[in-house]
């Protein structure tokens, strides 16, 4: 394909030149290395890095290993799951129909308790759910194994 008439030439690429030698006599001294590290310390010592105050002095101890049992999963953790038999009626309200689907539904539900296993029965067909069908429980009940 020939060019258009008046275009500009790209530019050349330059060929990579050598490598330049570091001079360690100028950036490596100590003194510039002193300075980075006190620098890195008063950022570390001080609530103000532009202030540097010489009286701080810093410890390190290990950090104290607590257990918060505000989470209901590790206080139940010693505990053993239950199965539970959930029934219950599932709506369904579909876009464009007029009359709701009902239906009767079991699933097997492992659970620390049977309000939680309820709950994960409500949560699942709820997560059923798209912009064209929505899934609620009207009722549900069940019963645990027996061990």
């Amino acid at each position: 394909m020939p060019r258009i008439t008046g275009s500009k030439n790209k530019p050349k690429t330059v060929a990579p030149q050598d490598p330049i030698e570091f001079d360690y006599d100028k950036f490596g001294s100590d003194e510039v290395y002193n300075q980075i590290m006190n620098t890195e310390q008063s950022f570390m010592t001080t609530k103000n890095p532009s202030v540097r105050d010489e009286s701080i002095v810093t410890t390190v101890t290990a950090p104290e290993t607590t257990t918060f049992y505000n989470n209901p999963e590790l206080i139940m953790s010693d505990k053993a799951q239950l199965l539970y038999l959930i029934e219950g009626r599932v709506r369904m309200d579909q876009m464009g129909s007029n009359e709701p689907i009902f239906s009767e539904q079991r699933r097997l539900v492992w659970a620390y308790t049977f309000e939680e296993a309820v709950g994960k029965f409500s949560n699942y067909f709820a997560g059923l759910s798209t912009p064209m069908q929505r899934y609620s429980v009207n009722g549900a009940g069940g019963s645990e194994s027996i061990s």
